[in-house]
């Protein structure tokens, strides 16, 4: 595995040891509202949300008639009547659509707050410690628990007038985002419209464990269950490791005896490290642990790369 840089080590041990804030507000924050929210969104997406306590959340997938992801959510139930959900960055406006859209009769109201709040995170094993020193008036707040990059957190959900309140008491500085990749390719942490699109299914995008098959209808389920039960899925989402101190950005080739069969969709290289990490797509026969395939970056440079993860089908 790719070491961790040394211009990173402080920042790294935080939010890998210890903890750190974020602001995530880049992730849309909408409000639904009515007595139906919790039975359309089980009705709308991947996850068994009927049941959901209040007071806890869980990751689903929003995905299209033809099996296709419109979003990965995490939805946190504040009541009885009211749901918050969480989209991938800059997402929110789509994701309120595609709900109005299958909502008619139900008592269901969608609030976009993206620009009334901001969402920070404290993440790290010591995150609930971390949460617990903020010296900041939360009867404002929502704080709810999750995880993001592949590590715990809690979330702080913050109108925009106690925001900078919130970030003077933590007095902490910002991971950047070049480590931010680091620590989320490292946990296989894929992104929305960056490793995974609507052009994907869930399954082939490594999303299998937010699905539930024992559930009741939901748009798509049939053709997931297809591909599924008939064995389906043509592609996955890998994690992808190589040594060569070589730039391999998004959109770099992979390919297996001069075949492409893939292309990576997310990258770090960070000196002074030779070589780096990635994700992306190959085809399902070539998705085998250890297996070395070919990357080619834009300019025509090559490496070895070797298939580091492959998630659960």
């Amino acid at each position: 595995m790719l070491k961790t840089p040394k211009i990173f080590s402080s920042l790294y041990k935080d939010l890998t040891e210890k903890s750190a804030l974020l602001d995530i507000s880049e992730y849309g924050r909408l409000n639904l509202t009515g007595a139906d929210t919790l039975d359309l969104m089980n009705r709308l997406s991947t996850n068994q949300i009927e049941g959901l306590a209040i007071k806890t959340g869980l990751f689903t997938v929003l995905t299209s008639n033809k099996g296709r992801i419109k979003d990965l959510l995490y939805i946190y139930r504040q009541d009885e009547e009211k749901l918050l959900l969480i989209t991938s960055p800059n997402n929110q406006t789509d994701v309120a659509e595609w709900i109005d859209f299958y909502t008619f009769s139900e008592d269901v109201e969608i609030n976009d707050i993206s620009d009334q709040t901001k969402l920070l995170s404290i993440i790290g094993p010591q995150c609930e410690v971390a949460a617990k020193e903020l010296e900041v008036d939360s009867k404002n707040l929502t704080i709810f628990d999750s995880n993001i990059f592949g590590l715990p957190c809690k979330n702080i959900l913050i109108p925009n007038e106690q925001h900078t309140e919130l970030l003077q008491s933590a007095g902490t500085a910002f991971p950047n985002k070049n480590l931010l990749d680091l620590i989320r390719i490292q946990r296989f942490v894929p992104l929305m419209n960056k490793d995974f699109s609507e052009q994907n299914n869930p399954l082939e995008a490594g999303l299998k464990h937010y699905i539930s098959f024992s559930k009741g209808c939901y748009i798509g389920q049939e053709v997931i269950a297809r591909l599924d039960a008939y064995d389906k899925v043509q592609k996955l989402l890998v994690g992808l490791e190589w040594q060569k101190d070589i730039q391999l950005e998004p959109g770099s080739t992979l390919s297996v005896e001069g075949v492409q069969i893939g292309n990576i969709t997310s990258s770090v290289t960070v000196e002074p490290n030779p070589g780096g990490i990635g994700l992306g797509f190959v085809k399902k026969p070539f998705a085998n642990q250890n297996s070395i395939v070919l990357g080619t970056n834009s300019q025509g440079n090559s490496s070895k790369i070797k298939v580091t993860n492959i998630p659960d089908l």
